[in-house]
């Protein structure tokens, strides 16, 4: 029988491997049991506590071995877990914690310090350093541990809430996802039937838990069996690359951000990684050419692609192996149980091959925003289904193919141009690491097509060379008027362009240019 609670993946692979590693952490490896009798200690100190069933607490917190006890115990007890991103600034945490209305937060003293620096500690929930400090209320909690599992039949209980996760918010305010046991459940499920997990896996975790796609590999691989090892982070690339070699590391997942980083800072195609078998990149694509390249520095590793949102808890397409290698564009076919539909604007579906907004049906769709204004957004229609914001058409053969973000399309001399098209032609030229094209306001074509680059290492690339490059490859109308060379590009915390801050950007180039 399939578990119907989060906290039983972890119950299951404690019984079949106690003394197998689970997680490696700075502090060192833990197992699967001293893992959940960790947790079974947290959820006994956040009852003895006064936490009820239903109540949320949240975390703000690095990877170590109490904020992963805090997390399991908290769903032990009933609780919802509040996962806060750890860049975010104070400003941003309050208002989310306002929003969450968290019974308690678990944090780590560094953290309490910003709040404490920012005059806003009155208005916090009730802090826990680490769940440890919980050890007073143990005495009472040991007579309630019985009462921690099955409370009441698990079948009644499903579409609990298990998560909530906060999106980035680069376009507005952050939303707060709620990601029932049910939602993330059925997409494990339908992702393991695509992407492989063994319990033999040694995984290297190299994003954030507080992203939605750091916290369901977390619980693929432990549900799996597998030992996940907690990189030490992108700020010296080739310590990353150590990791996978001394590790012996079998499988491996990132952002484009990640993997880009690995091909152009480190000697990856110099590096033997014999034990490296899979690696998948989620939250976004890497272009064909640097996929041509990761495939060459990798050959003998199968590369998988997924496309998703957290709304979607997230996998949503997968793509991968040799269907990849010849289709590189395309993300690839629904998950089992995942409907894909492209409706027009006008909510209907658009013919075979059409182009529209890329809408979502399935089990794994979000319970909803904790602001509950999922509806009056237009996230979730009257069906249920997730309208997920990017366009996109159906290929023959049932493949999704992404051309954007609807909020990214730029009209330009009457013709509707994606950035993300414009940019893979820069990326392929070899003076250019990074590229980013927007529309500025134009009196004459509505909007003019402007193009921001980043050149590689230390050579600042040739415009007119690189112009010249573009209209070998583009209609003239799809060609940027303007071309500017900048140090760097402004970023999420997960490697994606910020496209809001683009023309603050571009207006400072056009003064350092001398104007446009």
């Amino acid at each position: 029988m399939s578990p119907t609670r989060i906290p039983s993946l972890l119950e299951r692979s404690a019984l079949l491997h106690p003394k197998r590693p689970a997680v490696v952490l700075r502090e060192g490896p833990l197992t699967y049991e001293a893992l959940l009798s960790l947790a079974i200690r947290a959820a006994a100190g956040l009852r003895a506590a006064g936490l009820l069933p239903g109540q949320r607490v949240a975390f703000l917190s690095g990877p170590t071995q109490e904020s992963l006890a805090g997390f399991f115990g908290a769903l032990l007890a009933g609780l919802e877990p509040v996962d806060l991103p750890t860049h975010a600034g104070v400003r941003a945490l309050m208002g989310m914690l306002a929003e969450a209305h968290p019974a308690a937060l678990i944090t780590e003293p560094t953290a309490w310090v910003a709040f404490a620096e920012a005059g806003e500690l009155a208005g916090l929930p009730p802090v826990i350093f680490g769940p440890e400090a919980l050890d007073g209320h143990l005495a009472e909690a040991g007579r309630r541990r019985a009462s921690l599992f099955h409370e009441g039949p698990a079948e009644s209980r499903d579409h609990e809430i298990a998560l909530v996760l906060y999106t980035s918010g680069t376009t507005g305010r952050p939303k707060g996802v709620m990601l029932s046991h049910h939602n993330l459940l059925s997409n494990l499920e339908a992702s393991r039937s695509v992407y492989p997990l063994l319990d033999a896996e040694r995984y290297l975790m190299l994003v954030p838990l507080h992203f939605v796609h750091g916290r369901t590999q977390l619980l693929g691989y432990l549900a799996a069996g597998a030992t996940l090892y907690f990189s030490g982070g992108f700020r010296f690339p080739q310590e990353v690359l150590r990791e996978l070699e001394t590790h012996r590391i079998t499988s491996t997942s990132g952002v484009p951000f990640h993997f880009t980083t690995l091909l152009e800072r480190t000697r990856l195609a110099q590096t033997p990684l014999p034990d490296l078998r899979h690696l998948l990149i989620t939250g976004g694509a890497l272009t064909p050419a640097r996929l041509r390249r990761l495939q060459g520095a990798l050959p003998n590793v199968i590369i998988h692609t997924a496309y998703g949102a957290t709304e979607a808890s997230p996998r949503i397409t997968h793509h991968g192996g040799a269907a990849l290698r010849t289709r590189p564009e395309s993300a690839g076919r629904p998950l089992p149980g995942v409907q894909v539909q492209i409706l027009a604007s006008d909510g209907e579906p658009v013919p075979q091959g059409g182009l529209g907004e890329v809408v979502v049906r399935g089990d794994s769709v979000m319970s909803g925003y904790v602001s509950g204004d999922q509806r009056e957004l237009g996230v979730i229609d009257e069906h249920g289904r997730l309208h997920t914001g990017d366009l996109g058409w159906l290929d023959p053969s049932g493949e999704l193919r992404l051309a954007g973000r609807k909020s990214d399309l730029i009209k330009t001399a009457g013709e509707r141009v994606f950035p993300q098209e414009i940019e893979e032609v820069l990326l392929a030229h070899g003076a250019v690491e990074a590229a980013a094209v927007l529309g500025a306001p134009d009196p004459v074509l509505g909007e003019r097509l402007v193009a921001m680059v980043v050149g590689r290492g230390k050579e600042r690339p040739d415009l007119e060379a690189l112009r010249a490059h573009c209209l070998k490859q583009l209609p003239f109308v799809r060609v940027p008027r303007e071309l500017h060379v900048v140090t760097d590009l402004p970023k999420t915390p997960s490697g994606k362009v910020r496209r809001a801050a683009l023309l603050p950007l571009l207006e400072a180039a056009r003064r350092a240019a001398g104007g446009a």
